[in-house]
């Protein structure tokens, strides 16, 4: 499954990885503590994430995109996105697998 970046954020806004769990969570009809507990991470950690206080970094998208059987290379895009932008930085990104 890829994701179309610009369809998607025209539709329904910016995507982040903060707001991909949120909608996994939600879809998986999950508690925050079960998300947690499902990625292997403390609660507190998990709400930082999905509230977007803090942003994976690439290995641990990895991580959390294996685990949650999403598309890796689009779940690392996000949170590369998601540190630039947060970081005020107008680039785009796409990564190619070697």
């Amino acid at each position: 499954m890829k994701i179309q970046f610009k369809k998607w954020e025209k539709e329904r806004g910016r995507l982040t990885c903060g707001k991909a769990l949120s909608r996994w969570r939600e879809f998986e009809n999950l508690s925050m503590s079960e998300a947690a507990r499902l990625l292997g991470i403390s609660k507190s950690s998990y709400q930082d994430l999905e509230s977007e206080l803090r942003i994976p970094s690439p290995k641990r998208a990895l991580v959390i995109a294996s685990k949650l059987k999403f598309p890796k290379i689009t779940f690392i895009e996000l949170a590369i996105r998601d540190s630039l932008y947060k970081n005020e930085l107008k680039f785009n990104v796409k990564l190619d697998p070697k």
